[in-house]
């Protein structure tokens, strides 16, 4: 932990009152004796503006409250010009990361220069911010560059807050902020449901590139690994043998997202997650797909989605027959191609998470795991937009990720351990 010799004068007000309860003046000392072990938590010497001298009376307290019921206490922090350890350092972000070169840059944030300026401008009305009396507001460009390289890496918050220069909490605030943005301000730009125009659009390029006529997009789920939650364990235990949470996403031809669902429990079944999904409700009826219907070996077939066996089979989401050993020639080249034209969301999912590393690590699914998730969605299209080059300089990486333990074997795992 990086310390400083820092002197710290603590004011303690009472709320505007004309006669204090003898409780709440009991209560001034306390809260002197929690500041006191909070700051000398962090190595510092502490003094106190007020009347009352320091108790070295141990309190069990992890934490201050800085406005509680009673009092408030405004902390004025000096900070000398002798420190006892180093001082954080933001050279590398000044000088380092300013003289990447093009590919290094792509190689350590993902993205292009122009899409990291992109983001920057888009973001700018939400994420900037004010220097106040007390400090200078990081800028907008090292608050956005925080969040990538979180998203990009998938590194500890103390590592990134070394790199960076900036505390610890602050590389958490980047992070929730940058992805908290990008669902207000970049998502509705990125990823939408195309109308009756892009639908034609998207089936043209699908039919070209991946021989599907009519075809608008695959359908595919993937799991995003978290940590055992503390609720309903078992409800989010896949059958791959891991915890996660279910990302369904549907791509067009270009592999761009379309529309995504993240957050149903790894053990749901994939047709319960479409089923539960908002693009069941938007297509199910078959109206906004079946507008432009075209005759296909006499049939008048409408746009649709193509699936693995695990969905339903509707007019407008096709996908194999199940091979029995009974399939006719006609079949098997049905599926065939089918195969082929699905492989398109199976590759997306591939860069998605060959990009953005953060979603091959069993994240907490109670931090805000959602807007994460969404957010890479959103920043793998605007890679794509840019035709930003995908750099996988990691192979190793495996994307099944193996299970830390089985369910039920917690107390062995414990046992060996000790």
């Amino acid at each position: 932990m990086l310390r400083h010799d820092v002197t710290v004068y603590c004011l303690i007000k009472s709320k505007p009152r004309e006669n204090p309860s003898h409780r709440q003046q009991q209560q001034w000392p306390i809260v002197l004796k929690r500041c006191s072990l909070w700051l000398s938590s962090y190595g510092t010497k502490w003094k106190a503006s007020d009347d009352f001298t320091r108790d070295d009376c141990t309190w069990n307290c992890t934490n201050i409250t800085c406005e509680m019921q009673d009092f408030f206490v405004v902390f004025s922090i000096y900070f000398n010009d002798e420190s006892v350890g180093k001082r954080r350092s933001s050279d590398w972000w000044n000088t380092i990361a300013s003289d990447f070169s093009p590919q290094q840059f792509m190689q350590n944030f993902r993205v292009s220069r122009e899409s990291f300026e992109y983001i920057c401008n888009q973001l700018s009305g939400v994420l900037g911010r004010r220097n106040t009396n007390y400090r200078r507001c990081l800028s907008i460009k090292k608050r956005v560059a925080i969040a990538l390289w979180k998203l990009a890496t998938g590194g500890e918050y103390r590592t990134i807050s070394h790199l960076f220069g900036v505390g610890l909490s602050t590389v958490f605030l980047c992070v929730q902020d940058f992805c908290r943005a990008t669902m207000e301000v970049l998502l509705p730009l990125h990823i939408k449901f195309p109308d009756v125009e892009k639908l034609v659009e998207m089936a043209t390029f699908f039919n070209n590139s991946w021989r599907a006529p009519q075809c608008v997009g695959a359908i595919d789920g993937s799991h995003i690994p978290i940590l055992e939650p503390e609720n309903y364990p078992k409800d989010y235990y896949n059958r791959q043998g891991w915890h996660s949470v279910v990302l369904q996403a549907v791509v067009d031809g270009r592999g761009m997202y379309w529309d995504v669902c993240v957050g149903d429990p790894g053990s749901v079944h994939d047709a319960r997650v479409l089923k539960q999904s908002n693009l069941w409700v938007a297509i199910s009826d078959g109206v906004l797909l079946g507008q432009n219907q075209m005759a296909i070996s006499g049939c008048d077939v409408g746009h649709y989605l193509i699936g693995d066996p695990a969905y339903p089979m509707k007019k407008w989401l096709m996908k194999p027959f199940l091979d029995t050993g009974r399939l006719t020639p006609e079949q098997h080249t049905y599926n065939y191609r089918l195969s082929i034209a699905r492989a398109v969301v199976e590759m997306t999912f591939g860069r998605l998470k060959g990009r953005w590393r953060c979603l091959l690590k069993r994240n907490d699914s109670e931090l805000e795991l959602t807007k994460m998730t969404v957010t890479c969605c959103v920043l793998h299209n605007i890679c794509e937009e840019h035709s930003d080059n995908f750099i996988d300089d990691c192979h190793e990486v495996v994307y099944n990720q193996p299970p830390l333990q089985r369910m039920g074997d917690k107390k062995e795992l414990m046992l060996d351990l000790h």
